[in-house]
Order: structure tokens, then sequence, then C-alpha cells
């Protein structure tokens, strides 16, 4: 099993991802200061943490957020003990294309979410 790693590169294709993910999220957090607190992890598992002005963790803006990017068909979990943290752990085999149509999927979802027209408001 582990040959898999070493034939198709998965190793080199992990670290790739995990840069392009983690500066995709830093880009994220750059646009969205107030909201998005924390950028952390590991390789290719990497999270966001979504926190409201005050920077308590923000729940509802997750939601919000996960609502919209399932809407634009992009698939995010939350997770967290304040359920205010998204995780990205996607199968090594996806490409670098893929990766950047998520994360654009993923910065119209924040934008979406903090407009007071938002899928999961109009929901409500």
């Amino acid at each position: 099993m582990l040959d898999v790693f070493e034939q198709d590169g998965l190793l080199d294709q992990a670290q790739q991802l995990g840069a392009a993910l983690r500066h995709g999220l830093h880009e994220l957090q750059q646009r969205y200061p107030a909201v998005v607190g924390d950028v952390r992890g590991l390789g290719f598992m990497q999270a966001i943490e979504l926190v409201s002005a005050d920077g308590a963790p923000d729940a509802a803006l997750t939601q919000r957020v996960i609502d919209e990017a399932r809407e634009r068909g992009l698939l995010i979990i939350k997770c967290g003990i304040h359920r205010n943290v998204i995780r990205f752990l996607a199968p090594l085999v996806m490409t670098l294309p893929q990766l950047h149509e998520a994360l654009e999927i993923l910065n119209r979802a924040f934008a979406a979410a903090n407009s007071p027209t938002s899928c999961s408001r109009r929901r409500a």
C-alpha cells in the first residue's frame, strides 16, 4: 500500500497541494480579516477558524459559508468545539486546477455569507 505513495508521487502531490491550499487560505484571511481568525494545519489537512468582530467563535457565519459553498457546488465541513472551524482534507489525487476552483468557490461563499441577502438568511 505504501508503494502507491512512491509510485504515484503522492507525497510530492500532498506537499504541492498543501502549499497551494495554505497560500489560498491565507489570501482569504487577508481578504476577510474580520472573520477569518486563524489558518492552521499540516500538509494538505488544514482549517480556518471563523470569528465575529470581537474575536468570538462564529458558528452561524460558519454555517452560512458552508451553505453558500454548497449552493455553488463545494462541499465542506465544520468542526471544533464551537462549530466555527472549516476543515479541508481532500483526496491527494486532487489537481491544482481543482484546488484553485474550490478556493474560488470558497471566496464567493465568503462574500455571499457576509452579504445581507445570503442564501442562509433567505431561508431563515
